[in-house]
């Protein structure tokens, strides 16, 4: 099954990071973003199995981005990758399936 992930990070190093680990972990459908904006206006939820989000970036932040896509679609699974552990309670009211401390372990994925 071909698995439609949406990656939306602001620093392409850790994108890029997170793709290749993401591939190696079997048939995936990956598609970057650079700021939670950017996936707003191209994506609707629907379209997506998983979201792999930062929190800190220009314009609608990880956690605002997530709570308009958890209005559209209360299943999609939403991964926080971040380096702000500060952010964690914030986030858990759009209920998250995990939220990883950047520099994350592979096997974590």
């Amino acid at each position: 099954m071909l698995l439609r992930i949406a990656i939306v990070d602001d620093l392409p190093q850790d994108a890029e990071r997170l793709q290749q680990a993401l591939t190696a972990e079997g048939q995936t459908n990956i598609i970057r973003y650079e700021s939670g904006d950017a996936l707003l206006s191209a994506i609707s939820p629907e379209q997506l199995d998983a979201l792999f989000l930062d929190i800190c970036m220009e314009g609608t932040n990880g956690i605002a981005t997530a709570r308009q896509l958890r209005e559209k679609d209360p299943h999609l699974l939403i991964v926080f990758v971040t380096s702000s552990p500060e952010y964690v309670w914030e986030a858990f009211p759009v209920h998250p399936f995990d939220y990883l401390l950047k520099p994350y372990k592979e096997e974590k994925i």
